[in-house]
This record gives structure tokens, sequence and C-alpha cells, in this order.
């Protein structure tokens, strides 16, 4: 089983991305995408706990993916 938290959702500026899940040693990929599927951001390594601003991305509806190891998970998020 892969768990993501991602919260506040809505989000302002701070975006918090959980993998409670993710083995201390391994890593993940964290991408978001507009509604239209241009990346919004370049691709960020991810721990096992990790916050991204979001401060200078437009409001809109996103796409928050995340990848560890085989597992991918996809989250819909706004960006107020």
């Amino acid at each position: 089983m892969f768990t993501v938290r991602v919260y506040p959702n809505p989000v302002s500026s701070m975006l918090h991305v959980d993998l409670p899940d993710l083995p201390h040693e391994q890593t993940g990929t964290l991408e978001i995408y507009s509604s239209m599927g241009n990346p919004a951001m370049q691709p960020k390594p991810l721990g096992s706990a990790q916050s991204i601003d979001l401060s200078g991305v437009s409001p809109g509806a996103y796409v928050v993916r995340v990848t560890a190891g085989t597992h991918t998970s996809v989250v819909k998020i706004i960006k107020l």
C-alpha cells in the first residue's frame, strides 16, 4: 500500500506532502501539473515528508503526482 497525504487543500502558499509508508532510505519524486497537463514546476525529490512553496504558482486546479519506486499516486489540489 502506498499512502500519500497532501494538505492543506485548497492551498495558498505551502503545500505539505507526507509519505508515511516510504522507507527512510527510499526517495520519491513530486511533480505538479496544471489542469491542462502543463508542468507547474520542475520535478522535486521527495522524502517521507516535505513542504513545497507554491506561492509563485498561479491560482487554479492542479494535479500532484508522487512516484516512489513502482508506486504512483495522483492527488488533485486547488491553488488559491
